[in-house]
C-alpha cells in the first residue's frame, strides 16, 4: 500500500481527531461558521472548503454513533447533504497529496479558525496554510472536486439513484481499493497500538484485562482465518 495513502487514512480515521468534551461546542460552532464563509467567498472558497473538511471530520469523529446525520440535518440544513461529504473527501485528498501529519492538525486552534487560512509565521497554522495554497494553486473548488473525482463519486455499497428501486452499480475496483485500504489501516493501527504505543502497559495491575485482550485477539484471528479460508486459492 502506498505510504501516502496509508498516512492519509491514519490521519482522517485517527481516534485522536475526537475532540475533548470541553472543545466539542467550540468545534461545532467553528464548523458552522466556516461552512457559511465557504458559501460566500470567491477566491478563498477552495481553501476554506478543505479546512471545513477538516473541521467536519473532527465533528463526525467526536459524535456518538448515529448522531452525525442528525447533527448535519439540524446545523448544515442550508447546504446540500452531499456538500459536507465533498469537503471531507477533499480534505482526505489534501492529507494524502501533501502528506499532512496528525500532530500539525491537532495543533490547529479550532476557536480561531477564521484566521488560520491566512496565518503567517512558522507555526502549525502557517505550515497548514502553505500546504493548502500549494494544493489548491489557482484552481477553483469546482475544478478541484472534478479533478479528484469527488463530485460524481457515489457512496460505496450501493447508493440508490433518484427514482430507482435498485442500488447504483458499484465499481468492483473501487470496492477492492476501499477494502484494502480499510484493512490495511486496521492492521497498521493495531500494530501501532499494541507494539509502538504499547497501550497494554496502561492496564498494568489488571492482569485479567490484559489476558482478556490477548484472548479476544486470538479469538478474532480464528474468526478471520475461518472467513478467509473459502477465499484462498490453494
Amino acid at each position: 500500500m502506498p505510504k501516502s495513502k496509508t498516512n492519509a487514512l491514519t490521519v482522517v480515521q485517527s481516534p485522536e481527531l475526537i475532540a475533548a468534551p470541553a472543545v466539542v461546542a467550540k468545534l461545532q460552532k467553528a464548523t458552522i461558521e466556516q461552512l457559511l464563509i465557504v458559501n460566500q467567498l470567491g477566491v478563498e472558497r477552495a481553501h476554506r472548503a478543505v479546512f471545513v473538511g477538516f473541521l467536519l471530520t473532527r465533528v463526525k469523529a467526536s459524535l456518538k454513533h448515529g448522531e452525525w446525520g442528525a447533527w448535519q440535518k439540524e446545523n448544515v440544513h442550508a447546504f446540500k447533504k452531499s456538500t459536507a461529504n465533498h469537503y471531507m473527501r477533499l480534505f482526505a485528498v489534501f492529507c494524502e497529496s501533501m502528506e499532512i501529519q496528525l500532530p500539525d492538525l491537532m495543533a490547529l486552534p479550532v476557536n480561531k479558525a477564521k484566521s488560520l487560512v491566512n496565518s503567517k509565521g512558522n507555526t502549525p497554522a502557517h505550515r497548514f496554510a502553505a500546504k493548502l495554497k500549494e494544493f489548491v494553486g489557482e484552481r477553483s473548488l469546482s475544478e478541484l472536486l472534478d479533478e479528484h473525482g469527488i463530485r460524481d463519486a457515489g457512496k460505496v455499497g450501493g447508493a440508490r439513484e433518484a427514482g430507482s428501486s435498485t442500488p447504483a452499480t458499484v465499481d468492483p475496483e473501487a470496492l477492492y481499493q476501499q477494502s484494502r485500504d480499510e484493512l490495511g489501516l486496521i492492521l497498521s493501527r493495531a500494530e501501532e497500538a499494541f507494539l509502538k504505543e504499547n497501550r497494554l502497559q496502561h492496564l498494568a495491575g489488571h492482569p485479567e484485562e490484559v489476558l482478556g485482550v490477548v484472548t479476544g485477539l486470538r479469538a478474532l484471528a480464528d474468526k478471520v482465518e475461518a472467513a478467509a479460508q473459502p477465499l484462498i486459492k490453494v
